[in-house]
């Protein structure tokens, strides 16, 4: 299943399409596109998690657009005909890119080895420029993270700039992240603190309080990360952990709608940005690298 954040903060939820579509009849006459990217969406149903369609991004004419697809992800391939498509949406850059400013720290880097370059996900897009607030969010935080740098903190470059926009943002590129690591098979949390205690517990010791200081410092600049789980967390080549993705990562007292979130490492009914946040995810992240017992989990299995 793939890991998605939508809007709402839960990553396997579906997405609603907003705005004014194009008309389907009207566009299939054109079968000349080039397939981006595509993703599988599913939904909760009384505990249930139901496949309910396949997001196809894809280019033509120098334009990208998004449409859904009925059908599996395995079953498009690379000349998927259009006519199998609905609610195709044209994805204009400014709903994506955020408006450069001078004074924002600028990028050389592209394409070079030993650097992450991040865009926007548009399988997420919904209709609206939610997208490219959410990528200002990333950068605001990450221009006062590259003036107060700490060691198990992303190592921020700069920004990417395209047409008066800013593109992409630039961060060191990182070995695997925490979840990769100890988790390689995705298996469940319940499922996964059934496997290897020891190696459990000695990635707690050896990664944790790393985060912590890390966490610290954030909260130290008035910021509340969030977003902190294993998939946020990546793991250097020497081992060392790097906290990362900062798109959910604003000042305290904020708050949280249209924040991006992940199922299962939050708690739901906060809606407020604070420190308190980071430190119940922490938490979790314990239990999951330490308990024995699915009960220990604060945020669901």
């Amino acid at each position: 299943m793939p890991h998605l954040k939508s809007s709402t903060g839960d990553k396997h939820q579906t997405f609603a399409l907003v705005g004014e579509a194009i008309d389907d009849e009207q566009y299939h006459h054109r079968q000349d596109m080039d397939i981006l990217d595509c993703a599988e969406f599913y939904a909760f149903d009384q505990g249930s998690i139901l496949f309910q369609y396949t997001r196809v991004l894809f280019h033509q004419d120098s334009r990208i657009f998004l449409g859904q697809y009925s059908g599996r992800k395995t079953a498009i391939g690379t000349n998927l005909d259009i006519e199998r498509l609905s609610a195709i949406q044209e994805i204009l850059p400014e709903m994506y890119r955020p408006q450069d400013l001078d004074n924002y720290i600028h990028s050389s880097k592209f394409q070079v080895e030993g650097v992450h370059i991040k865009r926007p996900n548009l399988l997420q897009f919904d209709g609206t420029p939610h997208l490219a607030e959410l990528m200002l969010v990333d950068l605001k935080a990450c221009e006062i993270l590259h003036q107060h740098p700490h060691v198990n903190i992303a190592r921020y470059l700069g920004c990417l700039k395209e047409d008066g926009k800013v593109a992409a943002l630039c961060f060191s590129k990182y070995k695997e992240t925490l979840m990769d690591k100890l988790n390689p098979e995705g298996l469940s949390k319940v499922d996964f603190i059934n496997t290897a205690a020891e190696a459990r517990s000695a990635a707690s010791q050896r990664y944790l309080p790393r985060i912590e200081q890390a966490v610290r410092h954030i909260h130290e600049l008035g910021l509340a990360h969030n977003d902190i789980n294993p998939e946020n967390i990546m793991i250097d080549s020497e081992d060392n952990p790097v906290l990362i993705d900062f798109d959910s990562c604003v000042e305290q007292g904020s708050p949280l709608s249209g924040i991006k979130r992940t199922l299962g490492w939050y708690d739901e009914s906060i809606e407020v940005s604070r420190p308190e946040n980071d430190w119940r995810a922490l938490k979790e992240i314990r239990t999951w690298l330490e308990a024995s017992t699915a009960e220990s989990f604060s945020f669901g299995y």
